[in-house]
C-alpha cells in the first residue's frame, strides 16, 4: 500500500508514492518525452487546478485534493496529420487520495498562480 498522509484534513499520497507515479506515468499522450524532470508538486484543490490550468472541470467536486506535477523536458505530442507539436513544459493531475492520472498535456510555459 502506497505511503499516505493527513494534510487540511485530507488522507493523500506520500511524496514517494507521488514521485512514482509521476516518473512511471510521462504523459501518456506524449509521442516522445525526453530530459524529464520533475519541476514541483502542489496539493491543491479540482478547482485551483482549473484555475490555473484554464481547463475544464475534472469530473469531481471543485474541493476534491488533487496533485498538480510539472515537469520539464521535452514533450512531443501528435498534431494534424504529419504534424507534432512541441513543449518544454508537462503537466500531470492526479487524484491525490488514488493516485490516479486525471489529466496530463503539454504547455508552452509553466502555470503562474493568479494574481490578484
Amino acid at each position: 500500500m502506497p505511503q499516505t498522509h493527513r494534510t487540511n484534513g485530507w488522507l493523500l499520497l506520500g511524496a514517494a508514492a507521488t514521485l512514482a507515479c509521476a516518473l512511471s506515468h510521462h504523459i501518456p499522450a506524449a509521442v516522445q518525452a525526453s530530459h524529464v524532470a520533475i519541476v514541483s508538486t502542489n496539493f491543491i484543490t479540482s478547482k485551483d487546478v482549473r484555475t490555473l490550468l484554464h481547463s475544464a472541470k475534472l469530473g469531481v467536486p471543485d474541493d476534491e485534493p488533487m496533485c498538480l506535477v510539472i515537469l520539464s523536458g521535452r514533450f512531443v505530442f501528435a498534431g494534424p496529420p504529419g504534424q507534432t507539436n512541441t513543449f518544454p513544459i508537462g503537466i500531470e493531475v492526479f487524484d491525490a487520495r488514488t493516485g490516479h492520472l486525471l489529466q496530463s498535456g503539454g504547455l508552452p510555459r509553466a502555470p503562474e498562480p493568479p494574481r490578484g
